[in-house]
């Protein structure tokens, strides 16, 4: 299962340099882009408040990682079911960037929701467990 990522997780230097100086104002810009525009103000403020608090070192070093991140060479030797679950508006890991690792497991399955945010299993939880449950029957049923 894959969600909400690719192969490759490129991050604009916009992130680092934000982060470095004005934190306060990345926070914000983080949460909107995590959430979409379906999250309540109550959950925005508390995903807001929770994020603040996250030492800054931490949060650009998740950022370091995640830009050099890159997988595409080992993608063809994955044997396993695979499936892909992304949403069609999300700003932190575009839909393209899920539908070139779906391309790139031999036999795997994508999955787009229309819906913005980071989070489709927030934003689309009931769905996206029917849509695994589904999932896991077709590749794993015996015949």
């Amino acid at each position: 299962m894959f969600i909400s990522t690719g192969a490759v997780l490129s991050v604009s230097p916009v992130v680092f340099e934000l982060i470095e100086k004005d934190y306060d104002t990345f926070c914000g810009f983080l949460v909107k882009l995590a959430y979409g525009s379906s999250l309540s103000e109550a959950l925005q403020k508390m995903a807001l408040d929770e994020l603040k608090l996250v030492d800054r070192a931490i949060v650009k070093n998740d950022f370091l990682v995640c830009d050099g991140f890159d997988f595409r060479a080992m993608l063809q030797s994955v044997e396993a079911p695979a499936l892909v679950l992304a949403n069609r508006g999300d700003k932190m890991v575009p839909e393209q960037q899920s539908r070139e690792l779906a391309d790139g497991i031999p036999g795997a399955e994508l999955t787009v929701y229309e819906t913005d945010g980071h989070m489709p299993h927030m934003m689309n939880a009931e769905q996206l467990n029917r849509d695994i449950g589904a999932f896991m029957k077709r590749a794993f049923s015996r015949p």
